[in-house]
């Protein structure tokens, strides 16, 4: 770092006297040849180098000035407020007490009913047998969530339905991949399988999952799952 550079960031006000007599120390002269080009193989410099400390200096200023303008900022708001109750009226005082214990209430009922909406988005997601149990559920509550239980009926609906088209035609490209025709193949004895194309069902699925596992292997096996 030059001295002429350092005078400009102590006219600019980006760093403090303090700070300029101290870098200065090791500040080069204005006059001195142009540092050749850093090898790509260079090691990095020493972390006391003296632009890097000077980063550092700068950004520790910035920081400081932030923190002191946002607490600055917070007690002007709460003087200014506290100014402007002074001059109302003991009517005019309690009407402001009585907007801002409402706007708080309104505020408290409306976390609740977010809470309530996302333990409804649960319940649904389960009923369409969404809800695998993995973290990706946590994603999906926040894709149904609605302000209400009709939206949220609404937004997983649709999201059955995709999932549905997705699960069929991943089904269909298994078939066509093993050469044989989607919803040929029944090795359930005349049952119907709920994993080939013409008869496909989640929810029989996943009772055979849990009640039958050795007949639901086999099923899937037969539709080429």
């Amino acid at each position: 770092m030059k001295l002429k550079k350092l005078k400009e960031l102590l006219a600019s006000g980006a760093i403090t006297q303090e700070e300029y007599d101290e870098l200065a120390k090791t500040a080069k002269p204005d006059d001195d040849p142009p540092e050749p080009p850093k090898n790509p193989d260079q090691a990095d410099p020493p972390d006391n180098d003296p632009d890097k400390k000077l980063e550092r200096m700068i950004q520790a200023a910035v920081d400081r000035a932030t923190n002191k303008l946002g607490n600055e900022n917070k007690q002007l708001k709460e003087k200014l407020e506290t100014e402007r109750k002074k001059n109302l009226s003991a009517e005019e005082l309690k009407q402001v007490e009585l907007q801002e214990k409402e706007a708080e209430l309104a505020k408290q009922q409306a976390e609740i009913q977010l809470e309530k909406n996302r333990m409804y988005a649960v319940k649904a997601l389960k009923k369409a047998e969404l809800d695998d149990g993995s973290e990706d559920t946590l994603e999906l509550i926040e894709f149904v969530l609605g302000e209400d239980e009709t939206a949220i009926d609404t937004k997983v609906k649709a999201l059955q339905k995709f999932a549905q088209k997705v699960a069929k035609r991943t089904t269909d490209g298994i078939y066509r991949a093993n050469g044989r025709e989607p919803g040929k193949g029944n090795a359930s004895g005349g049952k119907e399988n709920p994993w080939s194309k013409d008869s496909w069902n989640l929810t029989k699925q996943m009772e055979l999952e849990i009640n039958n596992p050795e007949l639901a292997k086999t099923l899937k096996a037969s539709a080429g799952v």
